[in-house]
């Protein structure tokens, strides 16, 4: 679940490699024409058009794939001065993205590589290995100013001297939290929970599959990674909920907002047992595709209504979502059967949530329904030690 860190000894190295992709890009600025490759969608890439316009860059839009190594081809039947990657389009592994984008970086080692990386942070395990792996570049932010200013610094030299503060960020995380990490990698469990569209029960699902866990004897923690603002209300409208640094308690759940680059890994360092992750829905401008699809175990709540099947129709022909959890809201049980049928291809665990006034409460139809999408066994009782001699 944690990042994929270098050994100690190459940590030193990384700032080393992006000086020198610094030095070997110095100055391509200013020399004739320059040719830009945005390997992504023609919507994704409309922020650059009037920068490109205006630095007299000519703009190359490759349109969307799924898959990284399919970029190759039509990247290389193009000649380049730099090439930018929207890596929220891409399905593969973080592992496989980073390499395929190393292996550009050698194939075209005169090009300025730029990663699109809008939303991310540096939590992400994908922005972790690509600095991690010397790439400098990056655009992350969601609003369309500050990434135009972020895009414009990568292409006037800014970051080959200042580093972007996620980068920055991200490669002190990586020399201060690597003993950390390691500690709880493999010992933590993690659950994404996101919805087909607003005011879907994507919260109360949340919620009640944290339930769930404690009744299983588990420790469990709801992790808000959306800007609903869930958590800051249950703070204001409960009067016995209960506030202690950035926790929340409320009904025996403790909920956290992840606001902070760095409070993820803090989160982890904590004695939870399973984290389930809020994000939200899937057409959100700010959704964290990659984040999501880094989970554990994975969880999609949708509607099949006539007003809610379009959107659900789009989520399930996205390949993100292909080894998740369904759970649909709002059906009634004569259409269940219906609705299962319709899913046998498209989703491997169906679900359906019932009337569920107070998500802070679960009751025997919630635990089966759970049951049967998160199949966790029953946390073991520790049976206590007697000591029959004493200590001399």
């Amino acid at each position: 679940m944690g990042a994929t860190l270098p050994n100690p000894s190459t940590l030193v190295l990384i700032r080393d490699t992006i000086s020198n992709q610094a030095e070997l890009k110095k100055g391509w600025l200013n020399l004739p024409m320059k040719k830009m490759i945005f390997v992504g969608s023609e919507k994704n890439a409309n922020y650059i058009y009037d920068i490109s316009e205006r630095l007299e860059i000519e703009l190359i839009v490759t349109g969307e794939f799924t898959h990284i190594t399919d970029t190759v081809n039509p990247i290389l039947a193009n000649e380049s001065d730099i090439i930018v990657y929207d890596v929220s389009m891409f399905i593969d592994e973080a592992s496989v993205i980073k390499d395929e984008i190393v292996k550009m970086t050698k194939l075209r080692a005169n090009n300025l590589i730029i990663i699109n990386a809008i939303g991310f942070n540096e939590n992400s395990l994908l922005i972790n290995q690509l600095i991690s792996a010397g790439i400098n570049h990056f655009v992350f932010d969601v609003l369309i100013g500050p990434r135009r200013d972020e895009m414009e610094k990568c292409l006037n030299g800014y970051y080959d001297k200042i580093s972007h503060p996620i980068v920055e960020a991200t490669i002190n995380n990586i020399e201060k939290e690597k003993e950390n990490i390691q500690i709880i990698e493999g010992s933590k469990h993690t659950i994404g929970v996101c919805g087909s569209q607003e005011r879907i029960g994507v919260t109360t699902n949340a919620i009640q599959i944290v339930k769930y866990l404690l009744y299983l004897g588990y420790k469990a923690a709801y992790v808000e990674m959306n800007n609903h603002g869930f958590v800051e209300m249950c703070a204001e409208l409960y009067a016995d909920a209960q506030k202690r640094s950035n926790c929340i308690t409320y009904s025996g759940i403790d909920m956290y907002i992840c606001d902070s680059p760095t409070n993820l890994n803090d989160l982890l360092k904590l004695d939870y047992d399973f984290y389930v992750y809020d994000y939200g829905y899937f057409t959100e401008q700010d959704f964290q595709t990659l984040s999501y699809c880094e989970r554990e175990y994975k969880v999609v709540v949708a509607g099949a209504k006539p007003n809610e099947f379009g959107l659900t129709q789009q989520l399930l022909n996205t390949n993100y979502f292909n080894d998740a959890s369904m759970v649909f809201s709002f059906i009634a049980e004569a259409d269940r059967a219906d609705v299962s049928e319709m899913m046998m291809e498209l989703a491997t665990n169906v679900s359906y949530i019932d009337w569920c006034p107070d998500p802070f409460s679960i009751n025997d139809a919630s635990i089966k329904r759970i049951e049967k999408i998160l199949p966790i066994e029953k946390k073991p009782t520790q049976k206590k030690k007697f000591a029959f001699f004493k200590k001399r």
